[in-house]
């Protein structure tokens, strides 16, 4: 598809940490983020493993899956176990998901030649795991590096994007003071090995314990067990290696910046800002900038520090809610019937109305150029995206379009996908039809995956097992070769054959074959039919 470290590296930065905490100690308490004593099973965070691109992804999860979904975002050198207090806390009301990246928290940490260990790729892998989950709709929950990590999602998926919370996630220049980042920075143009020893210096406890403290109201409000379990990742054999990888690919963010801020201006999601004051790390000058961008913006700044939600949880949980319940309405999925009926929905049926009149007026709605059909297997989710990635100049999912008063009008999508079982070509014959008629489509690309459900069965199994069933003889009505995958290459060589013989679709058209490897996530082009 075409889309377009924090460690104060310094001869006195232990004196830095040193004083920091003494002066911490010196503010009065308040209440920790308490979690709820008693929970339904709906509300209780469970803890599930998933594989992403060869990636074991660890992820806690909680709340009805029907709710809105928020997607919580870590930040560095935490995990999703920052989020163990306050996914309880959302879990009655909102659909809460929170990954561990890879080499972080509780996930896989492969090698650095098995797994590029990029923000970009980081990118990658936490959008795969929400098309592997079915997340088709979310806010986003970002801190730190969840920042770098969902603003890429954010400007890629548009769409999916219902709104977004920051706690001090950066996204600005003015969010990168040379007093912090100066070594960083440096070491982004120089990675000599002397810069890298010292970035390693910074991966200890000491290091880990001041991000929590520094800046807090009051360290005694502050649990151990979070910078601790923190500790036990970086101290993982390997993990050093991933930690100043990161470091240095720290430095393709603020290239990014104004892509991103251009996404605010643009799209304008809906964003809650709830900023630690007294982090050093990402100060609040990072925060303000934000205000010329966004429009619908709530933004509060806390009297603590980078990790804002172990001494501010009960606050931050409660303003969540309250911009939640704004922006992002609780799903309706049953409405009754309007009173007048749906006659008024149907554009053949509004005044004036004439078919010559409306041929092909959906060109101006969206410009769909190309139909995708591929699997209805969910590990075929991204066939449409890397489909829009192989072919010049398309786009998808797109963006909706909208008019002043809110409607969807339209899309900036150039694909419409059909899934069908296996991506067979000939249940999507009478579609391609249609959107023909409706677009003027220019091309059409059937799909068949690796280790699809079709294969798993023969044509005369598949007979005998309706025949026995059903009591019905399908072997007429079925023809052979399109009842199950007997083999990929032979398969789609049908289907193209298919797809060019049918009557309702023009001979101009180009038809591309592809096999899709679901554990590579790659296409692989087998046949090419160029329209006349």
């Amino acid at each position: 598809m075409k889309h377009r470290t924090r460690l104060h590296i310094s001869a006195a930065a232990g004196t830095m940490v040193l004083t920091s905490l003494a002066a911490a100690q010196s503010t009065p308490a308040a209440s920790p983020l308490q979690s709820p004593s008693r929970l339904d099973e709906t509300s209780r965070a469970r803890y599930h493993t998933v594989a992403v691109q060869g990636v074991d992804v660890f992820y806690r999860e909680a709340g009805p899956k029907d709710a809105p979904t928020i997607l919580l975002l870590h930040g560095f050198p935490s995990s999703s176990s920052m989020f163990r207090n306050l996914i309880p806390a959302l879990a009655d009301r909102y659909h809460l998901v929170a990954p561990d990246y890879p080499g972080f928290g509780q996930s896989a940490q492969p090698a650095p030649d098995q797994y590029t260990y990029t923000f970009d790729n980081l990118a990658q892998t936490v959008d795969t795991f929400t098309q592997q989950l079915g997340l088709t709709k979310f806010a986003i929950y970002v801190q730190d590096y969840g920042a770098p990590v969902g603003y890429r999602l954010a400007v890629k998926h548009p769409e999916r994007i219902t709104g977004i919370i920051v706690q001090n996630g950066n996204a600005y220049d003015e969010g990168l003071p040379d007093a912090f980042w100066g070594p960083l920075k440096e070491y982004w143009k120089n990675p000599t090995p002397e810069l890298r020893t010292k970035l390693e210096g910074f991966l200890g406890l000491e290091t880990t314990k001041w991000q929590y403290l520094h800046g807090a109201r009051d360290p005694q409000n502050i649990s151990p067990d979070a910078y601790l379990a923190d500790q036990r990742t970086l101290d993982r054999p390997g993990n050093k290696e991933v930690q100043i990888a990161l470091f240095k690919d720290y430095g393709s963010n603020p290239p990014l910046y104004p892509s991103w801020q251009e996404y605010f201006r643009t799209m304008q999601p809906p964003m809650l800002i709830v900023w630690g004051k007294n982090d050093q790390i990402f100060p609040p000058a990072g925060a303000e900038p934000y205000k010329r961008d966004l429009k619908n913006l709530d933004f509060n700044l806390l009297d603590t520090g980078h990790f804002a939600l172990e001494e501010d949880g009960d606050l931050i949980a409660s303003k969540i809610r309250a911009f939640m319940d704004k922006n992002v309405p609780r799903r309706r999925a049953v409405a009754p019937p309007p009173p007048d009926g749906f006659d008024r929905f149907v554009i053949s049926k509004s005044p004036g109305f004439t078919d010559a009149g409306f041929y092909r007026a959906f060109t101006k709605a969206a410009p769909v150029e190309t139909v995708v059909i591929y699997c209805l297997d969910p590990r075929s989710a991204r066939v449409p995206e890397l489909v829009a990635d192989a072919l010049p100049g398309q786009v998808y999912p797109g963006v909706i379009r909208k008019n002043d008063k809110g409607e969807k009008i339209g899309s900036t999508t150039t694909i419409v996908p059909i899934v069908t079982a296996g991506g067979r070509a000939v249940d999507a014959v009478r579609s391609i039809s249609a959107l023909y008629y409706l677009f003027g489509i220019k091309s059409v690309v059937v799909v068949h995956h690796t280790f699809c459900g079709q294969s798993s069965y023969t044509a005369d199994g598949f007979y005998s097992k309706m025949k026995n069933d059903l009591g019905v003889d399908l072997k007429s009505a079925v023809p052979v070769r399109d009842v199950c995958i007997s083999a990929l290459e032979t398969s789609l060589r049908d289907d193209v054959t298919l797809l060019r013989d049918a009557p309702g679709i023009p001979k101009s058209v180009n038809i591309y074959g592809y096999v899709y490897d679901i554990d590579a996530e790659t296409l692989t082009l087998m046949v090419k039919d160029t329209g006349k």
